[in-house]
């Protein structure tokens, strides 16, 4: 006999991700690690409201939606840029205070990590947070 399971569909929350994400950034505390930069990965689930929110401004499309490029552009266009970085901790602060930035944005999880280390498929720094609500 199969146990049937009743289940309730909760339109109260969206999560939006993006994962795979990959860059090559100058990072590390090892000496070895100021001369080149290094292959990194990260993702981020970012959360918000589904039942009662408007539209995105300026969208064609009658849902709300997070666009994900807020996560794209930070880690494949601007952190290449820029200059040496010691701890993989600071990316993933300033990940997800971005995150947290989108004003519809209640919740956010990132990821970012390093892909090129011996032994070891990746290691890196995970972090969870909300937005004060007052």
């Amino acid at each position: 006999m199969t146990a049937e399971h009743t289940y309730t569909f909760n339109p109260g929350l969206r999560k939006t991700f993006v994962e795979g994400l990959v860059a090559e950034v100058k990072i590390g505390i090892y000496p070895h690690e100021h001369l080149a930069a290094q292959k990194i990965g990260a993702a981020a689930e970012l959360w918000s409201r589904n039942e009662g929110a408007a539209p995105s401004p300026n969208s064609p499309y009658d849902l709300p939606y997070i666009d994900y490029d807020l996560v794209r552009n930070l880690v494949i266009k601007e952190w290449p840029m820029r200059p040496h970085v010691d701890l993989l901790e600071s990316l993933a602060d300033e990940l997800l205070r971005t995150c947290l930035s989108h004003p519809d944005v209640m919740a956010a999880r990132i990821k970012v990590y390093k892909l090129e280390l011996d032994s070891t498929a990746r290691a890196g720094v995970e972090l969870f947070g909300t937005k004060d609500v007052g």
